[in-house]
């Protein structure tokens, strides 16, 4: 004859196996059953956290200059042809310029510009630039194009 004592501890052991396919503990149970939410979630987070540092770098290069107004009463204005623009470095008269980290770029008409709307190779537009003689007289700081209509 089987006592209470021997059913509850039978049926308990078939319950474990039922759930969890072996024949272990309930803490060693609970333990198998949180691994695994948390192994998904350490990799989303991984995954979120990998995007967010490389979205910042997609979006430099098609979003717009500051949105700052280029002020036409600065020192050093020229005026120029630009031939060249291959990534932050901009080919005007026949001269190498660095366009500053902190420039303003507009068209004719006030429009803030991308770097990605400046690149361009033999080509032939009219522009406007100031260079900062503080940051070496090679820096753009202020730069407006006037592309033909």
């Amino acid at each position: 004859m089987v006592s209470h004592v021997e059913a509850v501890m039978t049926s308990d052991i078939s319950t474990k196996t039922q759930v969890c396919g072996v024949t272990m503990g309930i803490n060693q149970c609970k333990r198998l059953y949180l691994g695994v939410p948390l192994r998904f979630v350490l990799t989303g987070l991984s995954v979120l956290l990998l995007s967010i540092l490389t979205v910042p770098s997609y979006a430099l290069d098609s979003a717009p200059m500051p949105g700052i107004a280029i002020n036409p009463i600065l020192p050093g204005a020229r005026a120029g042809i630009l031939t060249r623009a291959q990534g932050m470095m901009l080919v005007i008269d026949r001269t190498e310029y660095r366009l500053a980290p902190i420039a303003v770029v507009q068209d004719r008409f006030g429009t803030p510009l991308s770097i990605q709307d400046l690149q361009c190779h033999d080509v032939q537009y009219r522009v406007q630039y100031w260079t900062a003689p503080d940051m070496g007289h090679d820096q753009v700081m202020q730069l407006i194009v006037s592309f033909p209509e």
